[in-house]
């Protein structure tokens, strides 16, 4: 990346969302531009809206897309920064904090989805640990089998730990 390049930060709120048999569900996007392709699993979330805190960030992208509402979005568990550029050219920064949600069901209504969401959603999944750890598709945090396994025992930390480094 060219050095005197602007790059444009973007706050982002991410969701581990966790089901009664201990899954983490996930979302498969796909990026088509750039000089490759790339495909990777990520939890589900976007970015905060002018004057939205994360946590009112981390409610609203989650009921847009799985269709579950929270009250609240549970203890900010990780922080993780990741730089990318656009299809339209301009680097950004996403500086996520990751929320934990536990949730009763596991059914998913993602037909609110709309914009570059709907162009890079390809589907979602309820991933075990062993699946993840067995899988040699891509995950986001790369060791986010490993990170999530304390949390799925209720092992918090007391301050969010950052991740994806």
């Amino acid at each position: 990346m060219d050095s005197r390049a602007r790059i444009e930060i973007r706050p982002t709120a991410r969701v581990l969302v966790i089901d009664g048999e201990d899954r983490v569900l996930l979302f498969r996007l796909r990026r088509t531009w750039g000089r490759e392709p790339r495909e990777w699993w990520m939890a589900p979330g976007g970015g905060c809206e002018t004057g939205e805190s994360y946590e009112q960030a981390a409610r609203r992208e989650l009921t847009e897309e799985t269709g579950i509402s929270v009250a609240e979005p549970g203890p900010c568990v990780w922080t993780r920064s990741d730089r990318f550029r656009g299809r339209d050219g301009v680097w950004r920064e996403w500086r996520e904090r990751y929320f934990f949600v536990r949730v009763k069901g596991d059914d998913i209504d993602t037909s609110r989805i709309e914009g570059i969401e709907a162009q890079l959603f390809q589907e979602h999944c309820w991933w075990r640990l062993d699946d993840i750890n067995a899988s040699s598709d891509t995950f986001e945090p790369a060791d986010l089998a490993e990170r999530l396994a304390p949390l799925l025992k209720g092992q918090f930390p007391a301050q969010p730990v950052r991740v994806g480094d």
